[in-house]
Order: C-alpha cells, then structure tokens, then sequence
C-alpha cells in the first residue's frame, strides 16, 4: 500500500457518514489492543477554542521536553496534520503502516462498520501508544457524550464553551448541547471551563457535581490587557505593526504576569488561560516552571485562526486574514477581533460555508462588514451551493459575485483590493485549508 493509497483507503470511510456512539470504537480498539489504555490523556471539548487550547498546551509540554502527542480536527492542507508529536507530524510511512493494521481488520466477521473519524482516532491513539508519549492530547471531534475520543479517563477534562453547533445531532437547545459536552467528564476528573452562560454553566456544574468532579473556571475579569511594547498597535494597511497580545492570568495556583501571545482576538486569551489551568492541575506529574509556560505561550502558532497574511501582487501590497470561523459563536470572535486588532479602508469577504452550518447567523454577522462580497465552495460533498448563501447575503449587500473554485474566488478578490483594504477568508476550515494551499503553493 502505498502512501496515496492509503489516503485513498481512508477517505473511503467518509461514505458512512457521521454515526456518534462509542460501541464502535472500542470493538475498533479491541481489536487493536486498547492502545487508549497506555495514555496519559487531556481531553479538549467545547464548541470553539478547542485546537487553539490544544495548540497552546502542545507548545507548553514540549518546550519543557515532555513527549506530546496532538490529535486534532479537520486538517488544513495535509491529512497528518490531525496526529502529531513533539518531533512532527505522523510521517507518510508511520501512517501508512497503521492503515494497513487497520485494513487488515475483519470488520465484516465481527459485524460492524467503523467511520472516517472512528477510523482516524483509533490510528491516533494506536501511535501515541507506539511512540511511548508522555501526554496525549485529544481534541473532540463532536460534542463529546457520544464522539470517538471519549473513550479514555484524562487526567483533565476542558469544556471551552458551549453554543449552537451541528443542532441536528447535539440538539437545538444549548442545555442539551451543555449535556453532550459534559459527557467528556469523569468521575474524580478535574474539569476546567471557560463559559460563563448561566444555562450552560447549571449544566456543566450539575455533572461535576454528579462525578465528584472538581470544577476550575477561567474567569474573564483575571485576563488583564496588559500597557505593552510586544502588541504595538493595529493592523493599519500596509503596515503590520500588530505582532501578538500580552495580558496576565490569575491561575489556580500563581500568577502570570505579561504573557505574549502570536494569535490574535480576545477569545485566544481565554483559550491561554485555559491551558495554562491544565498545566496547574497536572501537578505533581509536570515540572513545568512559568518561565517555561510563557516561552511555550508565545511559541505556538495555530495556523488558519486569524492568520494574517502579506502579499505583493505587480506592485501592489495585500493583507489577507485566513479564519476558519463556522459557527455563529466564532465570527462573533472574528468580527470582534477585527474590529478591535485591525484598521482598513474596506473589507473584501470571501465566503465558502458547509451546508450543515447556520448559514444565515454566520452573514447576518459578517455582512455588514463587507463592501464586498464572493461567495466560493470548497471541495468537499458538504460544501453549500454558492446561490444559496448569495441569495442570503443579497439582503445585506446589493452586488453579490460567485466563484465556484476558492482560488478563483481568491484571484478575483485580490483584483478587487486596493490599498488599504483587507480581504477575509472564512467560513469553514475547509475553506481555509483550500487558500492556503493556493496562497502558499
């Protein structure tokens, strides 16, 4: 089997779909040797935030030379992007020879049929085992009771917040999405959150209480903005003088003081707290020290959330912003980390969004920004026709343009920028992955 081969096999699994339940999986792992038996796990759900907390805590444990492993979701660009250690992504021949484990499987004889995502979490967990990691972090892939990743008991559990996402199989109110999250938490695991919504938190109390699970909140009023020279002002134009955020954390143990991070928008701040908590909570199994949490702070980078991109196209200077926002809670972010990180003369969207998201929330949000609008379709089954979110967006702006390809709808939204003006690209991570690929090909 050879390395596209085993790409191929395992997109193969995409046709069955999305089936939440953990029946699966363990048959899957069973058959694998419950690799998941062998790991120190940090579990990460939440509706937003997950992979930036994952991110944050990934760069902290290296830094300080522990082994890490990452399992995150969807890639970018590359398929390897998903499991990762602290020496890199999964190599081609690692990958590969775990799809063949998995291929030999008789999956037919013991009857049941795994999913793409079952499939990938099992190969994580089966090399984070062979690579003798020191943690495993997991990110979940959907809402948490019944996702492929629950299926360990973490030393932490990290619920990052909870808001309207994937209603057709969490349910359409946001207690009973609270109620799939918490299905992440543990009896005696300490469980740490970022939300501050009074229906959500009953939700997220009432279950630790529950499992005797002790609950840490990541209070927004400790999250001071720092008077600071690393954060020196906006993104103006042509100028890119905006290199981070600096801020302090009361933690649960110690204070932080001036910590600097790459990404940007309020919510990365939350997101900062929330790792630095877990590394607070892991206590005796870390000698972690806080001048090593504020180099691994600053060192992560978190490609396709904010990313702000320069280019210089026949004389002429652009600014692009990648964000893979795709839910209404994450351009709320965007639209609030632009507003407040960026000056511009107009606003250039770019918009590819999956069918199975609110497509009306995300450009009642964003919209109103734009002097402009294209709308694009990422290559995926689950794309939404361009027409659709243009007859939308017709509601907020008159002229609406459609790109079926997104490099088409990138080439045509650079013709459009001038001096000044800032061309966004956002509305899901697909998207993203695909701009990337054209912006840095």
């Amino acid at each position: 089997m050879t390395y596209q081969e085993t790409l191929k096999y395992l997109e193969s699994f995409q046709r069955f779909g999305i089936r939440l339940g953990l029946k699966n999986i363990r048959r899957l792992l069973r058959l694998l040797g419950n690799p998941q038996e062998r790991l120190k796990v940090i579990h990460i759900g939440g509706t937003n935030g997950k992979g930036s907390v994952g991110a944050f805590l990934f760069y902290i444990l290296k830094g300080a030379g522990y082994k890490v492993g990452l399992y995150t979701s969807p890639h970018l660009i590359d398929f390897r992007e998903r499991i990762r250690t602290s020496e890199g992504l999964i190599s081609k021949e690692e990958l590969t020879k775990l799809v063949k484990e998995v291929y030999r499987l008789p999956f037919t004889v013991y009857g049941f049929q795994p999913t793409f995502f079952e499939i990938t979490t099992a190969i994580a967990l089966q090399y984070f085992a062979e690579r003798r990691v020191d943690f495993a972090i997991l990110e979940v892939g959907m809402g948490g009771r019944l996702d492929a990743t629950n299926v360990t008991k973490p030393l932490v559990s990290v619920i990052t917040n909870v808001d309207f996402e994937h209603t057709e199989h969490l349910g359409r109110s946001l207690k009973r999405i609270a109620y799939e999250k918490c299905g992440i938490i543990k009896k005696k695991v300490p469980v740490i959150t970022a939300e501050n919504k009074k229906e959500v938190l009953v939700v997220i109390e009432q279950t630790c209480r529950k499992k005797q699970a002790k609950l840490y909140r990541v209070d927004r009023k400790i999250l001071v903005q720092s008077p600071n020279d690393w954060s020196t002002g906006k993104l103006a134009g042509t100028h890119l003088r905006w290199v981070g955020q600096t801020f302090n954390v009361q933690g649960i143990y110690s204070r932080y003081e001036s910590l600097k991070i790459s990404l940007l928008g309020k919510h990365q701040l939350l997101n900062a707290a929330c790792a630095i908590e877990v590394v607070e909570l892991l206590g005796t199994k870390v000698k972690i020290s806080k001048e090593e949490i504020r180099k691994g702070l600053a060192k992560t980078i978190w490609p396709g959330r904010l990313e702000v991109k320069r280019f210089t196209v026949n004389g002429k200077r652009f600014t692009v912003i990648l964000d893979g926002a795709h839910n209404v809670a994450g351009v709320k972010a965007l639209k609030e980390a632009i507003r407040d990180s960026f000056n511009y003369k107009r606003l250039i969207l770019l918009l590819g969004i999956l069918r199975d998201k609110d497509i009306k929330g995300i450009v009642a949000q964003l919209a109103p920004l734009a002097s402009r609008i294209i709308i694009t379709r990422p290559q995926t089954p689950r794309a939404a026709e361009p027409e659709e979110i243009a007859e939308i967006a017709k509601k907020y702006l008159g002229s609406i343009v459609i790109k079926e390809k997104v490099s088409q709808a990138i080439e045509y939204a650079l013709s459009c920028a001038k001096r000044r003006d800032i061309v966004l690209i956002t509305g899901s991570l697909y998207t993203i992955g695909e701009a990337k690929t054209y912006l840095e090909g």
